[in-house]
């Protein structure tokens, strides 16, 4: 089962998918339980972690996205707090080496979202053609 795009060209061995969903959940743990990032991250911004991926135990690239209109202010703030939640993160882990989170803003790029405006206009195209006219 593919989660991304991405993994068609780059798969995740199952050993990658465990150490990604780890520190996915333990963000989310110290996101809703550290008072500063809940109030200053969560609660602000809308700041949510939609997906984790991780190549190895050192790197873990983490989709986030928050309140429309918010980005740049929740970047900002993101950057404010990254230290805190990789420590926040290597403590919840259990490991001595914190891994480094690489923080990347989700949504569709210019290329997709013109991919994704053709394949509707060819989903409306094609409806006349299956009612039979």
């Amino acid at each position: 089962m593919l989660r991304s795009a991405t993994e068609i060209v780059w798969p995740a061995s199952s050993r990658q998918e465990k150490f990604a969903a780890k520190v996915h959940r333990v963000l989310g743990n110290v996101l809703m339980h550290d008072a500063v990032l809940r109030q200053s991250l969560v609660e602000r911004y809308g700041f949510a972690v939609e997906e984790a991926r991780s190549i190895d135990n050192l790197k873990a690239f983490l989709l986030w996205d928050s309140y429309s209109g918010h980005e740049r202010e929740a970047a900002k703030e993101l950057a404010r707090r990254k230290g805190r939640l990789r420590s926040a993160v290597a403590g919840g882990l259990g490991v001595r080496n914190a891994p480094l989170l690489v923080f990347r803003k989700s949504g569709m790029s210019s290329e997709e979202a013109r991919l994704e405006s053709v394949l509707e206009g060819l989903a409306i195209e094609d409806l006349p053609s299956q009612r039979g006219f």
